[in-house]
């Protein structure tokens, strides 16, 4: 018994040795296993097989539609940007939308489903 009480599993932390009933295996790299390729871990994002078909940009706000390894075209909507002194930018996550950048996602609206859908523009 531990000084704050019993700690039933802390001995796979410190020891990578599993304990109790929770499986024989410990991931010691960090990746989840994978039961459907017989649990090898996931492969990484391949940043190769990202197509981009469309881009727009408003004052701190990007938004864009991209297709991984020609699957189905997916809306992302950020990062935000910020740019620093000396021209260097800095990312954020999106979070809420101001009335101005909502506005900016309406009037892109037809443009990106045209993305999405793969029908040209007119």
């Amino acid at each position: 018994m531990g000084v704050f009480g019993p700690l039933p599993c802390l001995s796979f932390i410190l020891t990578a040795v599993p304990c109790g009933n929770q499986g024989s295996a410990v991931n010691t790299k960090g990746a989840t296993p994978n039961p459907t390729n017989g649990g090898q871990s996931k492969m990484a994002f391949d940043k190769t097989a990202d197509k981009e078909l469309f881009k727009a940009e408003t004052e701190g706000l990007a938004v864009s539609v991209n297709s991984y390894k020609d699957g189905k075209p997916k809306l992302q909507i950020g990062p935000r940007f910020v740019d620093k002194d000396g021209g260097e930018r800095q990312f954020r996550k999106v979070g809420r939308l101001s009335a101005s950048e909502t506005a900016f996602l309406f009037d892109n609206a037809d443009a990106i489903l045209q993305a999405m859908e793969g029908t040209p523009e007119e």
